[in-house]
Protein backbone atom coordinates (compact mmCIF):
# COMPACT_ATOMS: atom_id res chain seq x y z
CA UNK A 1 0.00 0.00 0.00
CA UNK A 2 3.42 2.30 0.42
CA UNK A 3 2.90 2.65 -3.16
CA UNK A 4 -0.92 3.39 -3.24
CA UNK A 5 0.06 6.37 -0.91
CA UNK A 6 3.15 7.84 -3.14
CA UNK A 7 1.14 7.90 -6.04
CA UNK A 8 -1.77 9.90 -4.12
CA UNK A 9 1.18 12.19 -3.46
CA UNK A 10 2.50 12.55 -6.95
CA UNK A 11 -1.18 13.36 -8.28
CA UNK A 12 -1.09 16.89 -6.26
CA UNK A 13 1.48 17.43 -9.03
CA UNK A 14 0.15 15.87 -12.26
CA UNK A 15 -3.73 15.77 -11.20
CA UNK A 16 -4.65 19.76 -11.50
CA UNK A 17 -6.95 21.39 -13.10
CA UNK A 18 -7.06 23.60 -16.55
CA UNK A 19 -7.02 27.22 -16.40
CA UNK A 20 -9.78 29.10 -17.73
CA UNK A 21 -7.54 31.79 -19.86
CA UNK A 22 -7.27 28.72 -22.86
CA UNK A 23 -10.54 29.45 -23.92
CA UNK A 24 -9.02 33.29 -24.45
CA UNK A 25 -5.88 31.88 -25.85
CA UNK A 26 -8.08 29.54 -28.40
CA UNK A 27 -10.14 32.51 -29.44
CA UNK A 28 -7.35 35.09 -29.65
CA UNK A 29 -5.83 32.42 -32.41
CA UNK A 30 -8.71 31.82 -34.68
CA UNK A 31 -10.04 35.30 -34.35
CA UNK A 32 -6.49 36.84 -35.68
CA UNK A 33 -6.61 33.90 -38.52
CA UNK A 34 -9.71 35.05 -39.50
CA UNK A 35 -8.47 38.38 -39.94
CA UNK A 36 -5.05 37.26 -41.70
CA UNK A 37 -7.35 35.17 -43.90
CA UNK A 38 -9.13 38.53 -44.80
CA UNK A 39 -6.16 40.56 -45.64
CA UNK A 40 -4.88 37.98 -48.03
CA UNK A 41 -8.11 37.79 -49.94
CA UNK A 42 -8.26 41.55 -50.02
CA UNK A 43 -4.17 41.69 -51.14
CA UNK A 44 -5.65 39.68 -53.60
CA UNK A 45 -8.61 41.99 -54.93
CA UNK A 46 -6.81 44.97 -54.32
CA UNK A 47 -9.68 46.20 -51.66
CA UNK A 48 -8.88 48.53 -49.51
CA UNK A 49 -5.50 45.81 -48.43
CA UNK A 50 -3.50 49.05 -47.38
CA UNK A 51 -5.60 49.78 -44.22
CA UNK A 52 -4.72 46.54 -43.23
CA UNK A 53 -1.28 45.89 -44.17
CA UNK A 54 0.95 47.81 -41.44
CA UNK A 55 -0.83 45.33 -38.70
CA UNK A 56 -0.75 41.76 -40.77
CA UNK A 57 3.11 41.74 -40.05
CA UNK A 58 2.51 41.79 -36.08
CA UNK A 59 -0.73 39.73 -36.50
CA UNK A 60 0.72 37.08 -38.49
CA UNK A 61 3.59 36.38 -35.34
CA UNK A 62 0.91 36.76 -32.96
CA UNK A 63 -1.06 33.59 -34.81
CA UNK A 64 2.14 32.08 -34.68
CA UNK A 65 3.11 32.04 -31.26
CA UNK A 66 -0.91 31.34 -30.34
CA UNK A 67 -0.84 28.57 -32.98
CA UNK A 68 1.93 27.39 -30.51
CA UNK A 69 0.04 27.26 -27.83
CA UNK A 70 -2.55 25.99 -29.20
CA UNK A 71 -0.92 23.10 -30.00
CA UNK A 72 0.44 22.88 -26.65
CA UNK A 73 -3.24 22.64 -25.53
CA UNK A 74 -3.87 19.45 -27.49
CA UNK A 75 -0.63 18.65 -25.52
CA UNK A 76 -1.96 18.75 -22.29
CA UNK A 77 -5.02 17.55 -22.21
CA UNK A 78 -3.91 14.46 -24.15
CA UNK A 79 -1.60 14.04 -21.21
CA UNK A 80 -3.73 14.60 -18.14
CA UNK A 81 -6.26 12.32 -19.95
CA UNK A 82 -3.43 9.66 -19.85
CA UNK A 83 -2.24 10.70 -16.60
CA UNK A 84 -5.53 10.50 -14.95
CA UNK A 85 -6.85 7.49 -16.27
CA UNK A 86 -3.60 5.77 -15.84
CA UNK A 87 -3.72 6.95 -12.25
CA UNK A 88 -6.80 5.43 -11.53
CA UNK A 89 -6.66 2.22 -12.63
CA UNK A 90 -3.25 1.78 -10.77
CA UNK A 91 -5.39 2.79 -7.33
CA UNK A 92 -8.25 0.67 -7.79
CA UNK A 93 -6.21 -2.06 -9.10
CA UNK A 94 -4.01 -1.71 -5.69
CA UNK A 95 -7.20 -1.72 -3.62
CA UNK A 96 -8.80 -5.00 -5.29
CA UNK A 97 -5.12 -6.95 -4.83
CA UNK A 98 -5.35 -5.54 -0.96
CA UNK A 99 -8.90 -6.72 -0.57
CA UNK A 100 -8.03 -10.32 -2.41
CA UNK A 101 -5.90 -11.33 0.56
CA UNK A 102 -8.40 -9.78 3.00
CA UNK A 103 -10.76 -12.67 4.53
CA UNK A 104 -14.22 -11.24 3.54
CA UNK A 105 -17.90 -12.42 3.55
CA UNK A 106 -19.07 -14.41 0.55
CA UNK A 107 -20.93 -11.16 -0.29
CA UNK A 108 -18.04 -9.13 -0.42
CA UNK A 109 -16.04 -11.71 -2.25
CA UNK A 110 -18.42 -11.08 -4.91
CA UNK A 111 -18.36 -7.12 -4.51
CA UNK A 112 -14.65 -7.97 -5.47
CA UNK A 113 -15.23 -10.14 -8.29
CA UNK A 114 -17.96 -6.72 -9.59
CA UNK A 115 -14.44 -5.30 -9.27
CA UNK A 116 -11.94 -7.05 -11.48
CA UNK A 117 -14.59 -6.80 -13.99
CA UNK A 118 -14.57 -3.07 -13.79
CA UNK A 119 -10.95 -2.86 -13.97
CA UNK A 120 -10.98 -5.15 -17.41
CA UNK A 121 -13.06 -3.25 -19.12
CA UNK A 122 -10.99 0.15 -17.97
CA UNK A 123 -7.80 -1.88 -19.23
CA UNK A 124 -9.67 -2.54 -22.87
CA UNK A 125 -11.41 0.46 -23.08
CA UNK A 126 -8.65 3.38 -21.61
CA UNK A 127 -5.80 2.98 -22.78
CA UNK A 128 -3.38 5.84 -23.53
CA UNK A 129 -4.04 7.84 -26.53
CA UNK A 130 -0.71 8.51 -28.37
CA UNK A 131 -0.19 12.24 -28.00
CA UNK A 132 2.49 12.86 -30.77
CA UNK A 133 0.70 11.63 -33.23
CA UNK A 134 -2.46 14.18 -31.65
CA UNK A 135 0.08 17.25 -31.68
CA UNK A 136 1.15 16.47 -35.12
CA UNK A 137 -2.37 16.17 -35.94
CA UNK A 138 -3.19 19.38 -34.29
CA UNK A 139 -0.12 21.46 -35.77
CA UNK A 140 -0.63 20.37 -39.21
CA UNK A 141 -4.62 21.14 -39.01
CA UNK A 142 -4.15 24.78 -38.00
CA UNK A 143 -5.40 24.05 -34.55
CA UNK A 144 -8.69 22.68 -35.82
CA UNK A 145 -7.34 18.62 -34.80
CA UNK A 146 -7.49 20.21 -31.50
CA UNK A 147 -10.69 21.15 -31.03
CA UNK A 148 -11.49 17.30 -32.15
CA UNK A 149 -8.99 16.36 -29.34
CA UNK A 150 -11.16 18.53 -26.61
CA UNK A 151 -14.54 16.66 -27.80
CA UNK A 152 -12.86 13.05 -28.13
CA UNK A 153 -10.84 13.35 -24.87
CA UNK A 154 -14.18 14.87 -23.25
CA UNK A 155 -16.09 11.95 -24.38
CA UNK A 156 -13.55 9.33 -23.02
CA UNK A 157 -14.09 11.71 -19.50
CA UNK A 158 -17.68 11.00 -19.79
CA UNK A 159 -17.59 7.27 -20.25
CA UNK A 160 -14.30 7.27 -16.86
CA UNK A 161 -16.53 8.67 -15.00
CA UNK A 162 -19.44 7.19 -15.23
CA UNK A 163 -17.72 3.75 -14.71
CA UNK A 164 -15.88 5.52 -12.01
CA UNK A 165 -18.84 5.85 -10.10
CA UNK A 166 -20.17 2.67 -9.77
CA UNK A 167 -16.39 1.10 -9.06
CA UNK A 168 -16.72 3.82 -5.84
CA UNK A 169 -20.05 2.57 -5.20
CA UNK A 170 -18.32 -0.84 -5.14
CA UNK A 171 -15.41 0.14 -2.53
CA UNK A 172 -18.39 1.70 -0.46
CA UNK A 173 -20.04 -1.21 0.15
CA UNK A 174 -16.54 -2.86 0.83
CA UNK A 175 -16.03 -0.62 2.27
CA UNK A 176 -12.80 1.56 1.09
CA UNK A 177 -14.59 4.88 0.70
CA UNK A 178 -16.81 5.83 3.12
CA UNK A 179 -20.74 6.38 2.55
CA UNK A 180 -20.81 9.93 1.37
CA UNK A 181 -17.75 9.29 -1.25
CA UNK A 182 -19.04 10.82 -4.91
CA UNK A 183 -17.39 11.18 -8.07
CA UNK A 184 -18.15 14.30 -10.50
CA UNK A 185 -20.00 12.75 -13.52
CA UNK A 186 -18.93 14.50 -16.56
CA UNK A 187 -22.03 15.33 -18.81
CA UNK A 188 -22.29 13.94 -22.04
CA UNK A 189 -22.31 16.74 -24.70
CA UNK A 190 -23.43 17.34 -27.91
CA UNK A 191 -21.66 17.03 -31.26
CA UNK A 192 -23.27 19.66 -32.27
CA UNK A 193 -20.24 21.75 -29.91
CA UNK A 194 -18.21 20.27 -31.81
CA UNK A 195 -19.80 20.86 -35.64
CA UNK A 196 -20.27 24.39 -34.28
CA UNK A 197 -16.64 24.87 -33.46
CA UNK A 198 -15.85 24.08 -36.44
CA UNK A 199 -17.94 25.21 -39.02
CA UNK A 200 -17.85 28.66 -37.48
CA UNK A 201 -14.04 28.91 -37.93
CA UNK A 202 -13.05 28.31 -34.56
CA UNK A 203 -15.30 31.44 -33.39
CA UNK A 204 -17.40 29.12 -31.58
CA UNK A 205 -14.19 27.25 -29.78
CA UNK A 206 -13.86 29.18 -26.82
CA UNK A 207 -17.55 28.33 -25.93
CA UNK A 208 -16.66 24.45 -26.30
CA UNK A 209 -13.33 25.14 -24.58
CA UNK A 210 -14.93 26.50 -21.48
CA UNK A 211 -17.24 23.90 -21.00
CA UNK A 212 -14.55 21.15 -21.66
CA UNK A 213 -12.54 22.77 -18.83
CA UNK A 214 -15.25 23.28 -16.69
CA UNK A 215 -16.26 20.01 -16.69
CA UNK A 216 -12.78 18.40 -16.52
CA UNK A 217 -12.17 20.92 -13.68
CA UNK A 218 -15.23 19.56 -11.66
CA UNK A 219 -14.13 15.94 -12.10
CA UNK A 220 -10.70 16.48 -11.27
CA UNK A 221 -11.77 18.65 -7.60
CA UNK A 222 -13.99 15.94 -7.04
CA UNK A 223 -10.94 13.53 -6.79
CA UNK A 224 -9.16 15.48 -4.67
CA UNK A 225 -11.72 14.54 -2.35
CA UNK A 226 -11.48 10.98 -3.14
CA UNK A 227 -7.79 11.14 -2.33
CA UNK A 228 -8.81 12.39 1.17
CA UNK A 229 -11.10 9.12 1.27
CA UNK A 230 -7.93 7.13 0.49
CA UNK A 231 -5.81 8.52 2.57
CA UNK A 232 -7.93 7.76 5.95
CA UNK A 233 -8.84 3.96 4.50
CA UNK A 234 -5.01 3.78 4.43
CA UNK A 235 -4.49 5.18 8.03
CA UNK A 236 -7.00 2.27 8.82
CA UNK A 237 -4.85 -0.22 7.18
Amino acid sequence: MEKLSRVIEVSKKYDKKLSHLWPVIIGLYFILSIIVSISNFLKMTGIGYGILEEALTPVTWSIYGLGILAVYFTYLIVHRRNWHFAKMYFIFSELLNYLSFKPLPENLKAKCLVLKDFLRDIKEEEKPRNIFIWIIASAISFGFFGILASYIIHRDLHKHSMREERIIDVLSELPVFEANAEIHIVKKRSIAHLLLAILSAGLYAPIWIYMFINDFNKHIEEHKILDEHLKRFLERT
